[in-house]
């Protein structure tokens, strides 16, 4: 055969093959168009975020006191249980208290004693002040009497004194003359007869008179004119050295001022230490009865009648102040920095059925636990009613941030995988998978940083048996953010 003859023969041999396996072949049969899938869908919306930090702990008292015995003994009487309201000096418990009032009893009459002895102590005083004062103010002047007469006795006498005799001695010696001379007319008279024998009589008794004055005018003037004599003058220094002697003993006496002076302070501090000893034994008297120092509640009673008590011992009874409480809340060494005074918080009560109650952070306590790095939180609540009782367990959440104008969905529409987050958009009826970046979370909503716009629709329901571009049918929620923006 040729060689054209061989290719065609060739070729309707491909043909009949060709022909032959399209006549094998299936026909393809024509699908229907898949239904879209029904969805929940919401809108992404702006918001505000309150960023809370869950802290938990337990109930305790703001104000509370343990109440030891002060005193020892033996306790009489309780007069309250727990869980009774008890208010600021109420009596709680009594011990014995026959010793102590006997001691007050022996205090007070040292106190009277004490005040006896300060009163003589003071009035020997004044006694012994007042004689000493005189005492000397006399033996002063005494002595000072004694000297002038020795410094008379030893000068003898003055100029003044000596003219003074002299002028005595002449009118002395002038009476003399005078009744002489009429002694002698009188009796020269009476020789004649002209005047009787009386007259004669009295003119004798005038010169004897004169004559006497004369003579003792002139041993005056001759004792001025010759001075004291030794026996005087020994006699005038007998009496200074008697004075000064007097003298001596007289400021020795005043010594005594000090004496006494010293005894009343002595007294004085012993009515001090008297008063002292009552006030102990009063304190020690007052201290049989233990009252309550608070306005609240018995919350625990450790004590019985007849039971021995004294200082040093466990607590008897524990009372606390209720109309405001606390929460000791715990929080690590990471998240303390954003706890601040005031910061509102809500306190969840287990005890109360799950009642959640509004409170504030109090106080922060700056040191941390060394064995947990923890720092203790004080939350204060109110408590009317005293419903809250110390020990009672809580779960509080600390606002520690409000942010406002955040994009948010809610928290069903984020889908997360291997620390991947992703939501689902509706786009033209399909599923479109939309990665995203995430912020605050809580139970009811998430922060979206990056990944979607406000008003962008994403599904919350439906979503996991999605894939790329599937048809949905979304059904809308009316969701709205917590605390959407332009509410507050």
């Amino acid at each position: 055969m040729s060689r054209r003859r061989l290719a065609w023969i060739a070729v309707i041999a491909a043909v009949a093959l060709a022909l032959f396996g399209l006549l094998r072949r299936p026909q393809r049969q024509v699908q229907a168009p898949t239904p879209p899938v029904p969805v929940e869908t919401a809108r992404v919306a702006l918001g505000s975020v309150v960023e809370r930090l869950a802290v938990t702990g337990n109930v305790q008292a703001d104000k509370q006191a343990a109440l030891t015995a002060q005193v020892p003994g033996r306790v009489v009487s309780v007069a309250v249980q727990e869980g009774d309201r008890v208010s600021p000096g109420q009596g709680l418990v009594q011990l014995e208290t026959a010793d102590y009032r006997a001691t007050v009893e022996q205090a007070r009459a040292g106190v009277y004693a004490a005040r006896t002895r300060l009163a003589q102590a003071r009035t020997a005083a004044i006694m012994q002040s007042t004689e000493s004062s005189t005492s000397v103010k006399q033996a002063e002047a005494a002595l000072t009497a004694a000297r002038n007469r020795l410094e008379i006795v030893r000068q003898g006498a003055r100029t003044q004194e000596r003219m003074m005799a002299e002028n005595t001695v002449t009118q002395a010696k002038a009476n003399h003359d005078n009744a002489l001379s009429n002694l002698r007319r009188v009796k020269t008279l009476f020789t004649a007869g002209a005047v009787s024998e009386q007259q004669v009589e009295t003119a004798e008794t005038a010169y004897q008179v004169a004559k006497a004055q004369y003579d003792s005018a002139q041993q005056q003037a001759n004792l001025v004119s010759e001075g004291a004599r030794p026996e005087e003058v020994r006699a005038a220094e007998a009496a200074v050295e008697q004075a000064e002697q007097a003298y001596r003993m007289a400021k020795a006496a005043v010594s005594q001022n000090e004496v006494r002076r010293q005894d009343v302070l002595a007294a004085q501090a012993g009515l001090e230490q008297a008063q002292a000893l009552l006030v102990q034994a009063r304190k020690r008297l007052a201290d049989t009865t233990l009252t309550s120092p608070l306005d609240g509640y018995l919350v625990r009673r450790d004590v019985e009648p007849g039971e021995l008590v004294g200082p040093g011992g466990s607590a008897l009874l524990y009372v606390a102040q209720l109309s405001s409480v606390y929460l000791e809340a715990l929080v690590s060494e990471i998240e303390v920095a954003r706890v601040q005074v005031g910061q509102p918080v809500r306190v969840t009560i287990d005890a109360l059925g799950g009642e959640v109650l509004l409170g504030r952070v109090a106080r922060v306590v700056p040191a941390a636990q060394n064995s947990s790095r923890n720092f203790r939180v004080k939350v204060a609540l109110r408590n009317p009613g005293a419903r809250l009782r110390p020990g009672m367990f809580a779960r509080g959440e600390i606002q520690v941030q409000e942010r406002y104008g955040v994009t948010l969905v809610p928290k069903d529409a984020l889908l997360s995988e291997a620390g991947a987050n992703r939501v689902v958009l509706v786009s033209q009826g399909k599923a479109v998978f939309r990665s995203v970046q995430i912020g605050y979370r809580d139970d009811r909503e998430v922060e979206i940083k990056q990944g979607l716009l406000p008003g962008d629709e994403v599904i919350i329901s439906g979503q996991v048996r999605l894939n790329e571009g599937d048809p949905v049918q979304g059904s809308a929620t009316r969701w709205q953010p917590a605390a959407a923006e332009g509410d507050h």
